[in-house]
């Protein structure tokens, strides 16, 4: 890597300078050249990742509210990395030009905004989390989240019907099981779906406070909930009517504990049902720990790794450690373009052993891996204390047989786009147009996506093959019970309501069905 003149500076143990300064950010803009996954090798690259920095800086302050066009492309245009740089009088210009303007300019948040612009110009996924943030992020990955309280709604006419609540929250002592939400501070709900209206009212910092009107027994009442942050679990279990014998599994993120959730799920699902075959839905599921999947597609799958991780010329495997994974149960995973990163590497090492039939649209196309430098780590390695997290894009991962998500996703077995899907796509697609901006509905829409990179794994083969199985199914079979594409048995209120669901359901019941004729049901063994 070439070395520039503001190239890692590490200070001194001990330091103890408050907040971000300038000296933080080229320590870290250094550090993040180091660690990436790309090499950037000559200094146009580098001047290219300044240049970001400068103008997510401005951004970050609103710069363009006192000053010109002309007079923000003076301040980005200047490309000097030299020692003057790292100085901070570049900054610091920014600062005096702003504050002759009549603004009141915040050091840290013009800072913050170099380092999130310098992370993101390397690529889409590395960037800088501010206080606020890093605490966000730090709850969701610890399954923790700031909400409300309500955790199941239905669609009314008008906003959503309140159908359970979480314990300990605002909305379990304010809120009535049937109160139908109609309005959020002021906002009227009428014709938004239950996610979007989730979003509305979770859409604030812990502490904060939404007023929902609300229709109680022909009353109107105005309630003020607060939002808190309170554990979640990311897994649910869900009967199919019609379809008992076929048990169904959401996991909306790979959060703290998720796989031990999954394992205790399965098993209560399987003593009271006797599963017959198991849908696993990644619909809408975005990922999360690395660490978590494994788990859980360790106690599906019998082989030696879940796949394998490429940093720059290193390449590491992530082995399994599940002694007793289960064996014996047919296994249909959901997918969809939103599921994303974790959730593609399950939908890759499930694929690529032959151990689940993968039916959806094909995912994401997320296929890399961030390393997150918490303000613990960074005062450890760099020597500095900020309060804020780095994270940092330093791997590809790829499936068992070595192919990687990234940029092209993992394509299902049977496809099937749902209405819904589409819906959000397109509700996608409008704000990004209101926006002025391009609309992001797969990783390589991304600016600056990584390009995919495979990997030659030798020596691996599925032992399962369920090629008969994806043809007969796909053709419909010849039994209009649960022929594909048809509701098969499952409850016809319970399909009309969740058709994906009841699809699912058909392909694993006729799945069960197939696999002692055209493949093995005992998945002891899942690879040669």
């Amino acid at each position: 890597m070439l070395v520039l003149a503001f190239a890692l500076v590490r200070p001194t143990a001990g330091a103890t300078e408050e907040g971000l300064t300038c000296t933080d950010f080229w320590t870290i803009a250094g550090f993040a050249l180091e660690q990436h996954r790309v090499d950037y090798a000559n200094t146009a690259q580098v001047k290219r990742l300044y240049t970001a920095a400068k103008r997510r800086a401005l951004q970050a302050v609103g710069a363009a509210e006192v000053l010109s066009k002309k007079e923000l492309e003076t301040l980005v245009g200047s490309t000097d990395t030299s020692e003057e740089a790292k100085q901070c009088v570049r900054f610091e210009d920014m600062r005096g030009r702003l504050e002759a303007a009549g603004a009141t300019v915040d050091l840290e948040a013009l800072l913050s905004g170099a380092l999130d612009g310098w992370l993101l110009a390397m690529d889409p996924h590395s960037e800088y989390f501010d206080r606020q943030e890093y605490k966000k992020y730090k709850d969701g990955m610890e399954g923790k989240a700031v909400s409300i309280g309500i955790t199941k709604a239905e669609t009314h006419e008008r906003g959503i019907i309140v159908q359970a609540t979480q314990s300990g929250t605002s909305a379990a002592e304010l809120l009535r099981i049937g109160d139908i939400v109609f309005r959020a501070d002021g906002k009227e709900l009428r014709g938004m779906g239950v996610a979007e209206i989730k979003r509305l009212l979770e859409n604030g910092n812990e502490g904060s406070k939404v007023v929902l009107t609300v229709r109680r027994d022909n009353r109107t009442l105005e309630v003020a909930l607060t939002r808190e942050a309170v554990e979640v679990d990311y897994i649910s279990t869900h009967r199919i009517p019609g379809m008992e014998e076929i048990c169904y599994l959401q996991l909306k993120k790979f959060a703290l504990k998720t796989s031990n959730r999954f394992r205790r799920a399965f098993q209560a699902m399987n003593e009271t049902r006797s599963c017959k075959a198991l849908i696993v839905d990644l619909t809408y599921n975005g990922g999360g720990r690395g660490s978590e999947e494994v788990g859980i597609a360790g106690q599906l799958v019998k082989g030696p790794f879940a796949g394998h991780v490429s940093y720059r010329n290193e390449l590491s495997h992530m082995p399994f450690d599940q002694a007793e994974p289960i064996t014996e149960v047919p296994v249909v995973v959901m997918v969809n373009g939103f599921s994303a990163s974790a959730s593609e590497m399950f939908a890759a090492t499930m694929h690529d052993y032959q151990r689940a039939l993968l039916v959806g649209n094909t995912t994401f196309g997320k296929g890399t891996g961030q390393t997150p430098y918490t303000p613990e780590m960074l005062q450890e390695i760099l020597h500095i204390e900020v309060p804020g997290m780095v994270k940092i894009t330093r791997q590809y991962f790829h499936g068992p047989a070595g192919d990687t998500p990234q940029g092209k996703g993992v394509a299902p077995h049977l496809v099937y786009r749902s209405v819904e899907e589409e819906r959000r796509r397109q509700e996608r697609i409008a704000k990004a147009k209101a926006a002025g901006v391009k609309p992001v509905l797969a990783e390589k829409d991304y600016e600056g996506a990584l390009p995919p990179n495979s990997i030659t794994v030798e020596g691996f083969s599925a032992k399962n093959d369920l090629s008969k199985v994806i043809e007969h199914l796909g053709k419909g079979g010849s039994d209009n019970d649960w022929g594909f594409g048809e509701d098969g048995g499952v409850d016809r209120q319970f399909a009309k309501k969740f058709p994906e669901v009841a699809n699912a359901a058909t392909i694993a019941r006729g799945y069960a069905r197939l696999c002692p004729t055209y493949t093995t049901c005992s998945f002891d063994n899942n690879w040669w």
